[in-house]
């Protein structure tokens, strides 16, 4: 589907604002007299606010220019590359489970990721299965997942559209955006760790390893002399980077550092998605990247939509 270069940049603008300002609004909406804080209405509530602030505009700005599912990079009959679209995925689950085993000193956690907290086993360490418990984290982590790929493929196309001949190296890119959002995220870490910030340092020099080892097989992906459109790939990066110091209280209260931190990380995940899906003309090729750092508590998740520094303790 054609669309005008403004038409693109109004999209971009208001699917990026409600992602990063939403937040902001959905907290002081929550906290009104009469929210469920605990039980089943509030992880319900919570499971809906998930989606609302990744995948919801994009959707609905989708609709209503009637291009869906292009407007996503999901066109039908683009053969999805899964060899390379697993390979990707598997220095997070590799990585992932190492880091579950390092923070809780358990096999369970560290193999099953997310839904080992709702499983009772011996290798678990519990005495029952929370069955309600362990529906809402698949639930969460396939919104997350599903909310995350509508809402980067929508970025990278209407980014494409809307800035057409700005194009890079896609080589260049991942090698300088890459390799800086990791040492970033080892600057930052390290300044808040010596600050006194409560966090491990080994777990997030894991999750830097896991993104260096995805950039370097984004690399090899890719073929020489490749381009893919720059604000493309930087506009979805510059979001989840403001979105995660955003969530982390700003630049003049709250933890910056945190968000600093957690954001260099994300941008970097969502810099290869970004370029991968370029590369592939297609974002199915992301969906088990996406799925390893929604499944496993990492700090690699494009969105700061959980607890903010849980996955740095």
């Amino acid at each position: 589907m054609y669309l005008s270069p403004d038409e693109a940049r109004s999209d971009v603008i208001l699917a990026g604002a409600a992602t990063v300002f939403g937040g902001v609004l959905l907290a002081l909406l929550l906290s009104a007299p009469g929210v469920p804080r605990r039980g089943l209405g509030a992880e319900l509530i919570q499971l809906v606010s998930l989606f609302v602030l990744s995948g919801l505009t994009p959707y609905l700005l989708a609709r209503y220019r009637d291009d869906v599912p292009g407007a996503f990079g999901l066109a039908a009959g683009r053969p999805v590359p899964w060899g390379p679209a697993l390979l990707l995925a598997a220095p997070v689950v590799v990585l992932g489970v190492l880091r579950g085993l390092i923070v809780t000193g358990a096999l369970g956690p560290g193999v099953l990721g997310r839904p080992a907290r709702a499983l009772g086993s011996p290798v678990v360490g519990t005495g029952g299965v929370d069955v309600l418990g362990l529906v809402l984290e698949v639930v969460a982590i396939a919104v997350l997942t599903v909310g995350t790929l509508l809402l980067i493929g929508f970025l990278v196309v209407r980014g494409r559209d809307a800035f057409r001949d700005d194009e890079r190296s896609s080589t260049e890119l991942l090698r300088t955006f890459g390799v800086a959002a990791a040492g970033a995220a080892v600057l930052f870490g390290g300044l808040r760790s010596l600050r006194g910030g409560e966090f491990r340092f080994l777990p997030l020099l894991l999750d830097v390893l896991a993104l260096g080892a995805v950039v370097l097989i984004a690399d090899r992906m890719v073929p020489p002399g490749a381009v893919v459109t720059r604000p493309a790939v930087l506009t979805p990066v510059v979001l989840v980077l403001i979105a995660h110091v955003l969530a982390a209280g700003g630049l003049f209260r709250g933890d910056l550092l945190l968000g600093l931190t957690t954001g260099s990380l994300a941008a970097g995940v969502v810099l290869v998605l970004a370029i991968v899906a370029e590369h592939h003309r297609t974002t199915a090729v992301l969906v088990p990247l996406l799925l390893a750092v929604h499944w496993w508590p990492t700090c690699l998740g494009p969105l700061p939509l959980a607890r903010a520094g849980a996955c740095l303790t």
